[in-house]
């Protein structure tokens, strides 16, 4: 007969411990996404089992504290794998096989596992705004991969627009993290693609199915309110013919 405590265990778990420990192992210096090797693939199948991670925590308080913990104690390790294989898959090598694209485009969705809900335990574990604030590059590497769902229109581009609008949004409790999100999104690189995307969006007859476009429309809603400074820069982008 199963102990309580084999009763009470996460099915999950042993799946989680184990992509733990494979994300310790070193990182490669260099990786084609036309040719990955087997250790890539296995990374990638264990960063979308962390990614769903959320939807999957329905255990009681005790359960769920131990699962955001565990999780927060390797989250150094899961942030290199997957920074890494974000830039080098995504946003630096452009794959040249169907099969290589293939494969790019699944990384869209694993940069967004963080943020699947606020908080999935309680307020003071497993939060996007703990995770950006102990993790510098979180979220510029948001808006590189946001950027590039918007100029490929990849079907992940929604996830990413909900993923950027509440991380914004978030960091509004940290003044010091605000003022450096603000002063990323008021760079062309972001603000112009933003509009540019709000411009293109409002044109489309089906506008009142767009969530993208109403994730846009907060964003800059947000930045309209952060400080003048950033008021001037939509200003000098001709923001208020968007939002006519």
């Amino acid at each position: 007969m199963p102990s309580a405590d084999h009763r009470n265990r996460d099915p999950k778990s042993d799946t989680m411990a184990a992509a733990y420990q494979h994300f310790r192992r070193p990182i490669p210096t260099a990786i084609d996404p036309d040719n990955r090797s087997r250790d890539i693939q296995r990374a990638v199948s264990y960063l979308h089992i962390l990614g769903d991670l959320p939807v999957h925590v329905r255990q009681e308080a005790s359960l769920r504290r131990a699962t955001a913990i565990d999780y927060e104690k390797n989250w150094p390790f899961v942030w290199s794998r997957t920074r890494t294989l974000l830039k080098q898959c995504v946003i630096q090598n452009e794959p040249t096989t169907a099969k290589g694209m293939d494969f790019r485009d699944m990384f869209p969705k694993i940069v967004s596992f963080h943020s699947a809900s606020t908080t999935w335990c309680d307020l003071d574990h497993m939060s996007t705004l703990s995770l950006m604030q102990s993790t510098p590059d979180l979220f510029p590497l948001m808006i590189q991969t946001w950027k590039f769902c918007v100029d490929h229109e990849h079907p992940y581009l929604t996830i990413n627009f909900l993923l950027f609008n509440l991380s914004f949004n978030l960091s509004k409790a940290d003044a010091s993290l605000f003022s450096q999100h603000c002063n990323l999104i008021s760079r062309p690189e972001v603000v112009k693609p933003l509009l540019s995307y709000i411009r293109t969006e409002a044109r489309r007859k089906d506008i009142m199915k767009s969530g993208p476009l109403e994730y846009a429309f907060m964003i800059i809603s947000t930045l309209t309110q952060a400080s003048r400074k950033c008021m001037d820069v939509l200003i000098a982008y001709d923001t208020l013919d968007c939002l006519a």
